[in-house]
């Protein structure tokens, strides 16, 4: 059995639906979590982190690996939907997880952009096999269980270096935005053939 799950977490975007469904704009970045902690309100915790969101002011959705995004768009509204998606991905699911940071706006109509006012804390934690025990947030962080992949870096302070360290982070986001437009070239592909 896979004891991590590996996601590429979008924020500072949205779900727009003309004239399909996608998500446009915004940043990403790549993160591990242990299987058995991974709970919805850690993945909240990383919106937050990330995206500067406010509890509330948000809604988390996923995509099922190898369908497209307007066919395998899925929410995250609980430690339910998590232990739903624990479960699709099964337990030998060794790839990278799409997931989707959508800012509310509760006067629309749409139930995508209408998002779930998300409690600041927890009691549950989702599991394999849907059975809640404690938090991460109840019983302390452990700093094995989750990793940083890596990606945008402009949530954090300042930069501060010699003009030779800012040129390699030039390269290093340019980079970045190489692979994700082969990776959305190949998910365009991908769904075009489905159709």
């Amino acid at each position: 059995m896979i004891d991590r799950f590996f996601f590429n977490l979008h924020y500072a975007g949205e779900i727009k639906f003309k004239p399909d469904l996608w998500y446009c704009g915004g940043l990403s970045v790549g993160i591990s979590i242990v299987r058995d902690k991974m709970s919805f309100f850690e993945l909240c915790d990383y919106a937050e982190e990330y995206g500067k969101y406010q509890r509330g002011c948000f809604s988390l959705h996923w995509v099922v690996p190898g369908m497209c995004f307007d066919g395998g768009l899925l929410p995250l509204n609980d430690d339910n939907d998590v232990a739903s998606m624990i479960d699709i991905l099964g337990d030998e699911f060794d790839g990278v997880v799409s997931l989707y940071v959508n800012p509310v706006t509760p006067d629309s109509d749409d139930p995508i952009t209408q998002g779930i006012v998300v409690p600041a804390h927890s009691t549950q934690k989702a599991q394999p096999n849907s059975e809640a025990h404690s938090s991460p947030s109840e019983t302390g962080s452990d700093s094995e269980d989750v990793d940083y992949i890596g990606g945008d870096e402009s949530h954090g302070s300042e930069a501060e270096g010699t003009g030779s360290e800012l040129e390699e982070d030039d390269r290093s986001v340019r980079l970045d935005e190489e692979v994700l437009m082969n990776v959305l070239s190949t998910a365009i592909e991908i769904c075009r053939s489905q159709t």
